[in-house]
């Protein structure tokens, strides 16, 4: 595959699992909302976070070569995961507080406000059910994905291959600790699930990809197949049932959700050197725009719902129907904020960290003055 198109085929996966974590949500709030049962749709939507955790970890191997010229891999890599990820997050999560405090409803201590702001798990939020989500109930992947990119961050002074291996073998451990102690404390407990084996098989394709590995074409679309078929019969559902509407994140979820999206994701990456695969150029800029769908859409759903007028022709039709309302709004307000406004201040926010290591490596590196040398000689 060329460059080009084995980026776009991956940004053509982050839009599909953004846009099946979307129909999710608006199939629950349909269903909510009492749609009578001819009209409710019922379908499988779980594995859009998975999918987006192997995608993740793929795409932080992939990406990191380059890192590995510069003087400084840790903090060029965090810093720019940080400059991606924070300001779009941190300015939902701040509406969001203002929104329902302003309204009456929830009322948060200060450690669960700095928590949700700083990714770290605290379940000290109303209704704590042991899950540990931040305010902002989205922001439980971002936990994860942060605390995958720090553990990343460490090994890559390693080198590219090495760092994946460091990291890889930390996540196993973190898996293991959890599996064979009780672990008490909400942050480790969330830390050593096995849902960060998702992040492990990413890095491992990327790594084949690295080492030149290929999969027959036969075996390229044999996969997604057997992938459908695995999702669509969901032998494995009955073994996880959900916590308040959440599945837990076991080793259940990574054998039913997560090995299927395995193969979804090696499909798309493991073609042989110099194979494109064409015809996914149109799903870039949702792809491009899917961290901003995923945010975003509970907001759209909220307000297509406080519409008066749209409200009630919502609930006199078809399930279907508000899926595509939701799905179509949601992503032109995904693509006018990752434009306008992710792009700008991931722009921003990188050059305010860059700078600010600038002065500070300058402060570190300044001469001694000739009294501090008089006094070390």
């Amino acid at each position: 595959m060329s460059k080009a198109k084995r980026i776009d085929v991956v940004q053509a996966l982050r839009a599909l699992a953004a846009t099946v974590v979307v129909l999710g949500h608006g199939q629950g709030s349909a269903n909510l909302a009492q749609l009578s049962p001819s009209r409710v749709v019922t379908f499988q939507t779980g594995w859009g976070v998975d999918l987006f955790f192997l995608i993740s970890g793929f795409i932080i191997v992939h990406a990191s070569k380059a890192l590995l010229l510069t003087d400084q891999p840790r903090f060029q890599f965090f810093s720019r995961r940080v400059a991606r990820v924070l300001p779009l997050y941190w300015g939902v999560t701040l509406f969001y507080v203002i929104i329902t405090t302003a309204n009456g409803g929830l009322h948060y201590s200060w450690q669960a406000i700095a928590a949700s702001f700083l990714f770290f798990p605290y379940d000290g939020i109303e209704a704590a059910n042991g899950l540990a989500f931040p305010i902002y109930n989205l922001g439980w992947t971002l936990n994860y994905e942060m605390f995958f990119y720090l553990v990343f961050a460490l090994c890559l002074t390693l080198g590219q291959k090495r760092a994946a291996g460091a990291a890889i073998i930390v996540m196993l451990l973190l898996v293991m600790i959890g599996l064979v102690i009780d672990i008490q404390p909400t942050a480790l407990r969330f830390w050593t699930q096995p849902i960060l084996l998702e992040f492990c098989m990413g890095m491992g394709l990327a790594l084949l990809h690295e080492r030149g590995w290929h999969i027959p074409v036969a075996g390229r679309i044999i996969l997604p197949i057997l992938a459908i078929i695995a999702i669509a019969f969901q032998p494995f559902v009955s073994l996880m049932p959900p916590i308040d509407g959440t599945t837990p994140n076991s080793f259940v979820r990574v054998l039913a959700w997560g090995l299927p999206m395995a193969g979804v994701v090696a499909a798309a990456v493991l073609g042989r050197p110099g194979e494109t695969i064409r015809g996914f150029s149109f799903a870039r800029p949702l792809g491009d725009a899917s961290y901003s769908l995923y945010l975003l859409h509970p907001l759209m759903i909220i307000v297509l719902w406080r519409m008066p007028i749209l409200k009630t022709w919502l609930a006199e039709t078809h399930t279907a129907t508000f899926l595509v309302i939701l799905l179509l709004s949601s992503s032109i307000l995904s693509i006018a904020s990752f434009r306008l406004f992710e792009k700008p201040m991931a722009k921003a926010v990188t050059y305010i960290l860059d700078r600010l290591n600038a002065a500070s490596r300058q402060t570190n590196n300044r001469p001694l003055d000739n009294k501090r040398m008089n006094e070390q000689a």
